[in-house]
């Protein structure tokens, strides 16, 4: 089976590039040269988990027109000691009266420092500990004493624009 990737944008850069010799035609090589790192950095998943909202890089279609795409964005919170079979929540202050509001990726890890982590949500084990989003605050519930647990990270990824 053959696959026309005529219409996918590329990710991916020459490793070298032979430069033409004749001035006129120069600019536009260069041009398009510049075009494609351009789109190619951009098209990299942006690194920085951090508490402000962020760009990630990441796009995702547009229901209705998959030739359009959105940009999705990153907030990470820093959500401290898990409780013993309890709640903690935090407030997230994303803006859930955009109808537009879509999340990709909700998900954490807690560390019991010099002992090991565990990802959140936690549903291998019991007790479990739940990872939840409502429209206020990010709740993160456990059904057991995860005390031991002091360094919680929760990453939420979402687009919000049409």
């Amino acid at each position: 089976m053959t696959i026309n990737t005529t219409n996918y944008i590329q990710a991916f850069l020459p490793n070298s590039v032979d430069f033409t010799d004749d001035p006129k035609l120069l600019p536009d090589q260069l041009t398009l040269i510049y075009s494609l790192i351009a789109t190619a950095v951009n098209l990299r998943q942006i690194g920085f988990y951090l508490s402000e909202e962020q760009i990630t890089g990441q796009q995702v279609y547009i229901p209705g027109n998959p030739q359009r795409n959105r940009f999705a964005f990153r907030k990470t919170f820093e959500c401290g000691t898990l409780p013993n079979t309890g709640t903690i929540t935090i407030a997230h202050g994303i803006d859930f009266t955009n109808t537009d509001l879509e999340f990709l990726n909700i998900y954490g890890a807690s560390t019991q420092p010099t002992v090991g982590a565990i990802p959140l949500p936690y549903v291998q084990a019991t007790p479990q500990v739940q990872l939840d989003l409502t429209a206020t605050n990010i709740v993160i519930t456990t059904f057991g004493n995860y005390t031991a647990y002091t360094k919680t990270l929760v990453t939420i990824e979402y687009v919000k624009n049409a």
